[in-house]
């Protein structure tokens, strides 16, 4: 995560279109705030991974520093563990004993606290579809905990996290959900019927969601896409970035709204050799034919190497606030001066308003606009970003003098 890497890079991810990238981040240190700020202005929001062991939790008090450093930055979505429900996960002994769900979110819930805390997002950590523990039974089991423990707090913040990787079935595999599909079982799929095991595994998820909750949880998607350079296969990946573009395609189900983003992985398969074809770019920086594709696609419907706009978006960057019943606050008013000056954001009060904008930052807490409606309009493919009036991120928008640091955050930071 260094500025060379930035140099690299970034062209690259804005030639392609992109909006979300995952970060595995480091344990020991944080990522460099310059490294986090250059892809928001980039309007590319990170999702930053702590691949977290349950046998080897870090000291709470330093997951803390670093999310309230994170957040300071401007990241969001946080994602805590990775697949859960695998036996490797897991030291043996410990996989063996009764009750899995149940310990994992023991582990889970008091890290889950500190980054809602710090105001960050939890996406609940993608499982292996299938898994040794069976996915969709684990995610049942791990709501209904969650419902039971009376987890309100989080339930209304938390993002489900999904593997989504097709594997060598078709696009459609599964698609409906449990609701098409009511003879698919956990460890067992009879002949001629789908499951959850493919790229429509988020019609699983939200099926289960709903039965649990009463109502859908969004989703963010994780290893999307045939992780192979065989033409065809790149062409069925620049089908998966269409169809999280909003576009209608023949043949194929529109993903449901509840689905905010998604990421192909990885960018460069470092550990697979100069030669290998599990990256969307060669090590020398060259792209590999999945994502050339994409590349000559967005250059196509945009007529530049930038990304483009969906359709409909006509306001570059609105700047939401809320309005009152007796009027308007000065001291929102006040507040936003040197962000007008800085920006020139389209400036406005309607969450409709702001469904025309291909970026929107928010001013106001809950009260004023519902992290629902937020999520919403992320689901509609609009960077959406919050800011308090009293907090950090609204004095780096406005340009006021911050402190900076280039590693591990301290106290005073």
């Amino acid at each position: 995560y260094r500025q060379h890497d930035l140099t690299i890079w970034l062209p690259r991810l804005q030639s392609l279109g992109t909006r979300w990238l995952v970060l595995r981040a480091p344990l020991n240190r944080a990522i460099p705030e310059a490294f986090i700020k250059a892809l928001l202005e980039a309007e590319i929001q990170p999702v930053l991974h702590f691949h977290l062991q349950p046998g080897d939790l870090p000291a709470q008090d330093d997951l803390q520093l670093l999310f309230r450093a994170y957040r300071r930055w401007g990241a969001r979505h946080v994602v805590l563990f990775d697949r859960p429900n695998r036996l490797t996960t897991w030291q043996a002994a410990n996989w063996v004993q009764t009750d899995l769900v149940e310990r994992f979110l023991d582990l889970y819930l008091p890290l889950a606290a500190l980054a809602l805390n710090a105001g960050l997002t939890p996406i609940f950590p993608p499982l292996e579809p299938g898994g040794d523990y069976w996915d969709t039974a684990f995610l049942h089991r791990a709501l209904e905990s969650l419902q039971r423990r009376s987890q309100h707090a989080l339930l209304d913040r938390l993002v489900l996290g999904a593997y989504a990787q097709p594997g060598d079935r078709p696009l459609q595999w599964g698609a409906g959900g449990p609701e098409r599909w009511p003879n698919a079982r956990p460890y067992f799929t009879p002949p001629g019927v789908e499951d959850q095991r493919g790229f429509r595994i988020f019609d699983w998820y939200t099926a289960i969601a709903r039965s649990v909750l009463g109502a859908p949880l969004p989703l963010f998607l994780f290893k999307l896409g045939y992780q192979s350079s065989v033409d065809e296969h790149a062409k069925k990946n620049l089908l998966i970035a269409r169809l999280l573009n909003g576009e209608p395609l023949p043949g194929l189900e529109a993903l449901p709204p509840q689905v905010i983003g998604g990421a192909f992985a990885p960018l460069v398969d470092l550990g697979g050799g100069a030669d290998s074809l599990e990256g969307w770019f060669r090590q020398d920086g060259s792209y590999q034919p999945q994502a050339e594709h994409l590349r000559q696609w967005v250059a196509k419907t945009s007529g530049a190497a930038e990304p483009p706009p969906a359709p409909g978006r006509i306001i570059r960057h609105y700047l939401l606030l809320p309005a009152y019943e007796w009027g308007i606050s000065d001291y929102h008013l006040d507040l936003i001066r040197p962000i007008i000056k800085k920006h020139q954001p389209t400036v406005g009060f309607s969450l409709e308003e702001a469904r025309t904008a291909r970026r929107v930052t928010v001013i106001g807490g809950e009260r004023d606009f519902p992290e629902a409606e937020l999520n919403r309009l992320r689901a509609a493919g609009i960077f959406v970003e919050r800011v308090q009036p009293d907090g950090t991120d609204i004095a780096s928008l406005r340009g006021d003098t911050r402190t900076q640091t280039d590693g591990y955050p301290t106290e005073a930071q």
